[in-house]
């Protein structure tokens, strides 16, 4: 991703209305889960790592991104251990996490399917898996292609 747009993106991220409010939704869906202490915990496309950073309040945080520059990023601001990779052949063993969140990321895989049997071949079973997509395919714009 070019430096330009990843700056841009950070400084939204941490400030815009609409991030902040989606975070404060997806730690209240969170916080329902019986998650217990010391639990594995997987942002499965985890851009520049700012989930990652909430997500160190549930257990031990590790991301993949396939994007090297945000992974990059991603580590510099999270706890935890982020790997350079595609969400349909993940490097981790059957069943290695507790929690698993996709956030607005399944939409860019090229088969949504496939992407889904391997969250769900990473989870453990009885594990818990947090997806989100777009609400409005309207607002889908080249950014998203280009992303």
């Amino acid at each position: 991703m070019d430096q330009r747009l990843m700056n841009a993106m950070l400084e939204l991220d941490d400030r815009h209305w609409w991030y902040r409010g989606r975070r404060r939704i997806i730690r209240a869906e969170l916080d329902r889960l019986p998650v217990r202490p010391g639990a594995r915990v997987l942002d499965a496309g985890c851009g520049s790592g700012r989930t990652l950073e909430e997500l160190g309040r549930y257990g031990e945080v590790f991301g993949i991104e396939l994007d090297p520059g945000a992974a990059e990023v991603a580590r510099g601001r999270a706890c935890g251990e982020v790997r350079i990779g595609r969400l349909e052949e993940m490097p981790w063993e059957d069943g290695h996490f507790d929690l698993i969140t996709c956030l607005d990321v399944i939409e860019h895989t090229p088969d949504d399917r496939v992407t889904l049997r391997e969250l769900r071949r990473v989870a453990q079973p009885g594990g818990f898996l947090l997806v989100t997509v777009p609400a409005y395919q309207g607002l889908w714009s080249m950014h998203d292609v280009a992303n």
